[in-house]
């Protein structure tokens, strides 16, 4: 049966890279041509000289076994044992928004926290979430696996702030800068006065830590006027939005907006000048959304509000992020050296990929999809209880195995990334879910594992999930779906 085709642009953009159907994540539908230049199959053509299997092989050492047919991810990475880390009297706040909408948003949040204390961040971390409409919402939505960990906090805003009162209607990302304005104004940690941050790090819910963010060199290096931020296509023609929304703009050129402001999270930023910029963070969205309503709004009106406080990034903002082997700014770009790619910080899984057998997109392991897509799986979530959880992925291919440098660079995206998930989502089951029976023991769970793929129909259900019979000692392979019969909706492999 044909895979259906997503009718929606996935919600994130990555860098400014254009996102499509969830079924065809190398198509340019709906892009421009310099888009689709930047997702073509096949555009890193440099030479692979490393073993990448090899070269890969610290991830399976030291690591806690799981039941998820691979290994956990720790924060063991060569890099960050060389980290140097800041002073006990640099406070920093992390901080990331979510929307109260059930598992996406929730499982999300979990992997965040989760690999936040995991690699050995500094500072506290707190979770902001708006959008509860009930008091059941709420409680599910303020679960975490660091719930009691005294540098974890959760925040919960008053009112649906993504519904901007310029037009009346839903803009999702409204939510972040108006959200932030009250987790400011309630005082709470880490905004108590005796303990006021230093720096704020703004977060995307959509991250998996690789490296300590805080042991980052440039971190010492913000203070008044510099802030630090990952890089990101943004281009520098977005200045002329000050004009079309009736404000005055910096006295800045596109080539300065491109160089200096081009930004996305993680946002880095000195206390004060956060507090001054949120604000106009908060209004220049309104006014860009009320004027066209596009996805980027509101990352544009953050860039607008830095511009306008005059608080440039510091360079060296492209080591941060990897999220697609097309950006233009990202750790890997122009580089075919694995070692390299290692230098990340973070993983930003907001793609849709597919390489070989394996498909992913943040939205396929929920039960019942996102809110630009509503699934109905049979199978558990990936944070219900007795869930078996991921089968991960082998080793990424060596150059002789995968001619096509991106590919390799997917694969390794995706071998990096499971682990993460599974590894926090089954801390956070563990922490909410009755104790295990013999039935659905972790060795149990481990004869059959999930494995997402793009949405198709299955006996009149909207599907994205499979259970993948895998023995203990027989590695998965790229190529495979790890099934004899390839039958993905076969009843069997979709009932646990």
């Amino acid at each position: 049966m044909m895979a259906l085709r997503l009718s929606v642009l996935a919600f994130a953009f990555c860098h400014a890279t254009w996102v499509v159907g969830l079924s065809d994540p190398n198509s340019c539908a709906g892009g421009t041509d310099a888009a689709c230049e930047l997702q073509e199959p096949g555009s890193d053509d440099a030479e692979y000289d490393v073993d990448v299997p090899e070269l890969l092989q610290h991830e399976r050492v030291g690591r806690r076994k799981t039941h998820h047919g691979g290994h956990a991810a720790q924060g063991t990475d060569a890099a960050s044992a060389a980290a140097v880390f800041l002073d006990d009297d640099v406070k920093i706040a992390f901080v990331f928004t979510t929307s109260c909408s059930g598992e996406y948003q929730l499982y999300q949040s979990a992997v965040l926290e989760w690999t936040w204390k995991d690699v050995g961040n500094q500072g506290t971390l707190s979770r902001v979430i708006t959008g509860c409409k009930s008091e059941e919402d709420k409680a599910y939505a303020m679960r975490s696996p660091l719930a009691g960990d005294p540098r974890f906090h959760i925040f919960v805003t008053e009112g649906d702030l993504g519904i901007n009162p310029r037009t009346g209607k839903l803009y999702p990302a409204r939510g972040r800068p108006w959200s932030l304005m009250q987790w400011i104004a309630a005082g709470l940690p880490p905004w108590s006065a005796q303990q006021l941050p230093s720096m704020v790090a703004v977060l995307d819910p959509d991250f998996a830590m690789l490296r300590p963010l805080s042991a980052h060199p440039r971190f010492k290096d913000v203070s008044r006027g510099h802030m630090f931020a990952a890089t990101y296509d943004m281009g520098g023609d977005w200045i002329k939005y000050f004009a079309a929304i009736g404000e005055v703009a910096p006295g800045i050129n596109a080539n300065t907006a491109l160089e200096s402001y081009s930004s996305g999270p993680p946002w880095v930023v000195e206390r004060t000048d956060f507090q001054a910029m949120v604000p106009l963070w908060g209004d220049y969205t309104d006014k860009m959304d009320a004027r066209e309503s596009l996805l980027l709004n509101e990352q544009y009106s953050f860039m607008m509000a830095a511009a306008n406080q005059s608080v440039p990034m510091l360079p060296h903002g492209n080591p941060m992020v990897v999220s697609n082997p097309g950006a233009y700014r990202e750790v890997w770009t122009g580089k075919s050296d694995p070692a390299q790619w290692n230098q990340a910080y973070l993983l930003h899984y907001c793609m849709s990929v597919e390489y070989k057998g394996w498909h992913w997109h943040k939205s396929l392991i929920t039960r019942k999809g996102w809110y630009a897509e509503h699934f109905d799986n049979a199978l558990p979530g990936i944070l219900e209880c007795h869930t078996p959880g991921l089968q991960e992925p082998p080793a990424p291919p060596s150059s002789s195995v995968e001619p096509d440098g991106n590919s390799i660079k997917w694969a390794w995206f995706l071998y990096r990334l499971f682990p993460r998930i599974n590894v926090a989502t089954s801390a956070f089951r563990a922490s909410y879910c009755p104790k295990p029976t013999s039935e659905d023991s972790p060795e149990v769970l481990a004869q059959r594992l999930i494995r997402p793929f793009f949405p198709r129909e299955c006996g009149g259900r909207k599907t994205t999930m499979y259970l993948t019979a895998t023995a203990p000692d027989k590695a998965a392979d790229w190529k495979a779906t790890g099934l004899e019969d390839d039958d993905l909706c076969n009843a069997q492999r979709q009932a646990l």
